[in-house]
C-alpha cells in the first residue's frame, strides 16, 4: 500500500510554485505528528516548504547560514496547499515515525524529478520529523557523500559551524 501519492504531491508544488513563480532551490518534506484520541495514536501531517533562488543566496552569505538552509521554518514559501497535500498522505496505524519518513524519503527524489522537469533549476530536498532540530543529523540521512560534496560544491553549508 502506497502511503503517499507521489504523483499528487508533485502536483500540489508544481502549482504552487508556477502560480507564485517561485525558483526552487530547496524543498522540505517535514512530517508533523500529533496525537489522534479516537485511535489512539500518533498521526502525520505533511508539511511541505520551499526555499527559493533568492532565500539560499542571501543565506549563503551568512555566517550561520546553517541555521537558515535547514530549517523550513525561515523558508518564503511554507505549508503549500495544506489540504492538497494532505489528500495525497493516507494514514496507516500499524506504521512508526521512523516508517513514515523512510517512506517518504524514497519518494522524495521522485516528486523532485517531476517538480523540476519544467523549471530551469536544480533543486535539493530532504524529508524530517518537524520535532527533529540536529541539522547535521537530517542532512546525513537524506543525502549520501555524492550528493552531500555537490552541496559543499555550490556553498551550501552541511556542517554546524561554531561562531564566537
Amino acid at each position: 500500500m502506497s502511503i503517499f501519492n507521489a504523483n499528487m504531491i508533485s502536483g500540489c508544488i508544481k502549482k504552487y510554485i508556477h502560480s507564485n513563480s517561485i525558483r526552487p532551490a530547496i524543498v522540505s518534506f517535514t512530517l508533523s505528528f500529533g496525537y489522534d484520541p479516537d485511535s489512539n495514536r500518533e498521526t502525520p501531517e505533511l508539511l511541505i516548504c520551499i526555499a527559493s533562488k533568492d532565500d539560499l543566496s542571501s543565506w549563503l552569505e551568512m555566517p550561520d547560514a546553517i541555521d537558515y538552509v535547514w530549517n523550513p521554518a525561515e523558508y518564503s514559501a511554507q505549508e503549500i496547499e495544506y489540504k492538497c497535500v494532505n489528500s495525497a498522505v493516507k494514514l496507516d496505524p500499524k506504521l512508526s515515525r521512523e516508517d513514515y519518513i523512510a517512506r517518504l524519503q524514497h519518494i522524495k527524489d521522485k516528486i523532485i524529478d517531476e517538480v523540476t522537469k519544467d523549471v530551469d533549476c536544480s533543486c535539493y530536498s530532504y524529508v524530517h520529523n518537524l520535532d527533529d532540530h540536529d541539522f547535521e543529523a537530517i542532512i546525513s540521512s537524506n543525502f549520501n557523500h555524492d550528493q552531500l560534496n555537490k552541496l559543499k560544491e555550490i556553498g551550501i553549508p552541511t556542517e554546524q559551524v561554531n561562531i564566537e
